[in-house]
């Protein structure tokens, strides 16, 4: 298993390669903001909730408090700390 930004979700599925992450990692997890990114479309929402092998979790607001992490929006806080899911 490995986690993802929307980066190379988006540019694999622009060039419906998607399935080379299929065959390099058994499942992908992605944060809930990273999720909103890919389907923000209703085409590519139609795509992605179909790969099972890819899965969305939410990510715990208290790392950042923890771990004192700059102020950055709240989106890129939750693609930086995409290992640390509820």
């Amino acid at each position: 298993m490995i986690a993802s930004n929307a980066s190379p979700l988006i540019v694999l599925l622009k060039i419906n390669k998607l399935s080379i992450l299929k065959e390099l990692f058994e499942k992908i997890v992605i944060p809930e903001t990273v999720y909103k990114e890919i389907t923000s479309k209703e085409h590519d929402k139609l795509i992605f909730d179909k790969l099972e092998w890819i899965e969305t979790r939410s990510v715990r607001n208290e790392e950042r408090e923890r771990k004192k992490q700059p102020p950055f929006p709240r989106s890129i806080f939750k693609s930086l700390t995409v290992s640390k899911f509820t």
